[in-house]
């Protein structure tokens, strides 16, 4: 990660050790991992916000990796002046439901009211506040994905994402880890079932012209 910090000459740079903390939220679902991982996000963003200059934070988490060349990524990460400066971004998200997805100004970057992942993520400043606000009882990704559903945070994100999550590295710290070597962008079950919902309604409207048709000629 500091290669790509490094390569990308991202200013400003303040590295976090992870926030490790025994104690799991009672009243909540989190692990240690997922307590530790809520902590270190809002020990960043209070940092961010301490300070009066910057209009953006980027959040990188230790398991992420560019899913393209360094030069390609110093390209398109400027894109991210099109979107409002206080929205959340996602440099990268994983099991969204991307048929939601809403055109924005720049080819690269999408309006999502439904994404999850923060291992690569751009907060503005109304983002960060309304994210530290939040209490830490339930993981960082499903807090961000509520104040998105309930209004409070605008999202949007590069599609495809310019980051990816390598499950394979520290997710088990927080119980996250699957089968599968990296996560996916979009969630491919609501993708498919979608699909199915779209082709039986077509079919309903074919069966419905053919049956008014047949009527209208007896």
């Amino acid at each position: 990660m500091e290669k790509v910090v490094a390569d990308l000459q991202i200013p400003d740079v303040m590295w976090l050790p992870l926030v490790r903390n025994p104690t799991v939220w009672p009243n909540g679902t989190l692990t240690q991992g997922d307590l530790g991982t809520v902590l270190s996000h809002k020990k960043a963003i209070r940092d961010f916000l301490s300070r009066p200059d910057g209009g953006r934070m980027l959040v990188f988490e230790d398991d992420v990796q560019a899913t393209m060349p360094l030069d390609a990524l110093a390209a398109i990460l400027p894109e991210i002046e099109h979107v409002p400066a206080n929205a959340a971004v996602y440099l990268g998200r994983c099991w969204s439901h991307c048929w939601m997805d809403t055109a924005t100004k720049s080819p690269w970057i999408v309006g999502t009211p439904h994404s999850s992942c923060t291992h690569a993520l751009a907060l503005g400043r109304q983002a960060a506040q309304a994210l530290l606000a939040q209490p830490a009882n339930q993981p960082i990704d499903d807090m961000l994905q509520a104040l998105v559903a309930d209004g409070r945070v605008d999202a949007f994100a590069f599609k495809p994402g310019l980051f990816r999550q390598d499950q394979t590295r520290f997710a088990t710290s927080s119980g996250t880890l699957r089968a599968d070597k990296y996560t996916q962008d979009c969630k491919p079950g609501y993708v498919r079932y979608q699909g199915i919902a779209i082709a039986a309604a077509l079919a309903a409207v074919i069966l419905g012209l053919v049956y008014r048709t047949w009527r209208a000629i007896q």
